[in-house]
Formats: structure tokens, C-alpha cells, sequence
């Protein structure tokens, strides 16, 4: 309880400077928004927001979209068969991966091969993920999103007041920000990937951001989100999560986004990958969302 208590100081020591508060543990930002990004408002939301770590998080509204890719696009996979996806919950999402500063604010310990305080955490299992997402919620007296017992996960749900990975379906939409192409931008100016990367991860939001201000979600570090890895269907479906209270015991989860040593072909908005959730890798890292009531 003191390693908690002095945690949350902690946090609020660095946390930013806000406005005013948008949901528990939330603040508004100052508006560099205004140059990152031209989200706006939705339903009297802020498009950026910080909490008490001094984290940015970044709105993602809830919406429609095309998820895969079309069968002439360059670069396809057959797992990506394109169909209609309905988010129906809007969140706020890191606006970059956790970097390493953050991840041991939090956590207490760094992990990383490719050490830099503003570079991202890697080397972290989907599990450890879990478990920085719990702790953040308990640091802003949230719920956590999850149960965890060993290997055992009890998953409370998408409108779960904590925060917790995204759903495969709530990261590309996020990635694409509106966008129907590949890309939310040409490649050099948005990915590192094993052409410009020179082996190793970056510091984070280096790169131009997406439409809604989001940095890095193609290249650097591949992404954990929460599904278990299995085939997507072809129609059209609502909120879709690939999870069941036996699906821990299920070794392998989806990564998005590509990262430093792979090819272009894999920094694309509807690449899917998958990896065994017991293990990190250096190449995989995650960021977190807070679902909005």
C-alpha cells in the first residue's frame, strides 16, 4: 500500500499541468492538438487529455470503418479480408507507445534492450502489459480492467473504467484515423522500419502523427493488443474481440503495426501478426486506452 501511495505522488509530481478534469484520473491539455492534429471536439470531448503520470492520451471516437485491406492492396496477407467494423465505444489511446520512463515510473524496473528514457518500452510480455495497465488504474483509483492470477486473466470488459490494451478493431481504427489507404501518410515520414531504423527503436514521436494525433502507429515497436490471435470474418460485425474466459490459456495474441527490422510490407494499417503472450520481445511494445463512459 506505501509502494502505491508513493507511486501516485510520484505521478502527480510529474504529472502535466491541466485544465480541468474530463473523466477520473484525466485532465484537459494545453492545446498542442492545434498542431498535431485536426480531430476536434466530439460530444464536448477534449482530443487530448493527460493523466496524473504525465501521460497524453489521445481521443479516439467510436465509428464505422472498412477493417483489412482491400485484395489489390500492395503488401497484402490473406488474414486481412476487409469487412465493415462498428466500434461502438469511443476511447482515449496513448498518444505514443509507453516509453521506458513511463514503464518505470509505473512499474519500478525497465525491461528494455534498447535503453533510452523517451524510447519505447520493449521486452514486455502481453501479460506484463496486463499488468502495467492494472497498476496505472490503481495509481488513478480506477477499477482495474483485469483480473490476474498467474496466467489466469479475468477480462471485466470494454466499458471497464481502467485502463487496458486495445482491441485488435479499436487499434486500426485508431491507426487509420479516418483514413482508407495502407498508410496514414508516405512511409518515411511516419515508420521506422528496417530500412531507416539502423537496427534499433527510436524515441518516440519522432515521426509525423496521424490525423488524430497519434505518434508511431506504424513502425518503431509492434503493439500488443488484447484478442487472441484467430482468423477475422468476412462480414460485417459490432465491437469484435476475439476472447472468452478460457481464451488465457490461448498462447498466442495479435501485435499491430510493424516495427524496426521488418520490411514495409508490415508497416501497414491492416497487418496483422501475432506472438506468444508469456514472452517479450525486443520488438514489441504496447500503449494503453481508457474506454469513455
Amino acid at each position: 500500500m506505501r509502494t502505491n501511495v508513493a507511486l501516485f505522488l510520484l505521478c502527480l509530481t510529474l504529472g502535466v499541468q491541466a485544465q480541468h478534469e474530463i473523466l477520473p484520473g484525466l485532465r484537459e491539455l494545453e492545446p498542442w492538438w492545434e498542431v498535431d492534429t485536426k480531430q476536434e471536439e466530439v460530444d464536448g470531448l477534449p482530443p487530448a487529455v493527460a493523466n496524473h503520470c504525465g501521460m497524453s492520451f489521445v481521443l479516439v471516437p467510436a465509428g464505422i470503418f472498412s477493417m483489412g485491406s482491400p485484395e489489390d492492396e500492395e503488401g497484402r496477407w490473406d488474414n486481412e479480408p476487409q469487412h465493415e467494423v462498428e466500434v461502438s465505444r469511443s476511447v482515449y489511446m496513448a498518444k505514443t507507445e509507453v516509453t521506458q520512463s513511463q514503464y518505470l515510473t509505473v512499474m519500478g524496473a525497465n525491461p528494455s534492450g534498447f535503453k533510452g528514457d523517451d524510447r519505447p518500452v520493449e521486452s514486455v510480455s502481453w501479460l506484463q502489459a496486463l499488468e502495467f495497465c492494472n497498476r496505472l488504474s490503481e495509481l488513478e483509483m480506477l477499477e482495474p480492467a483485469y483480473a490476474i492470477d498467474g496466467r489466469d486473466v479475468t477480462f471485466h470488459g470494454l466499458q471497464s473504467p481502467g485502463y487496458r490494451l486495445p482491441s485488435e478493431a479499436e487499434w486500426e481504427l485508431a491507426c487509420r484515423a479516418g483514413a482508407d489507404s495502407s498508410r496514414y501518410d508516405a512511409l518515411e515520414a511516419v515508420a521506422w522500419h528496417r530500412e531507416n531504423a539502423d537496427l534499433r527503436t527510436h524515441d518516440v514521436a519522432q515521426k509525423r502523427p496521424n490525423a488524430w494525433g497519434l505518434y508511431d502507429m506504424l513502425g518503431n515497436v509492434w503493439e500488443w493488443c488484447f484478442d487472441v490471435y484467430e482468423d477475422q470474418p468476412a462480414d460485417a460485425v459490432n465491437d469484435p474481440l476475439r476472447w472468452d474466459e478460457h481464451a488465457s490459456h490461448m498462447g498466442l495474441r495479435v501485435v499491430r503495426g510493424g516495427g524496426w527490422n521488418y520490411t514495409a510490407r508490415a508497416c501497414r494499417a491492416a497487418k496483422r501478426a501475432q506472438s506468444t503472450y508469456l514472452q517479450g520481445s525486443y520488438i514489441q511494445g504496447f500503449r494503453p486506452v481508457r474506454t469513455i463512459p
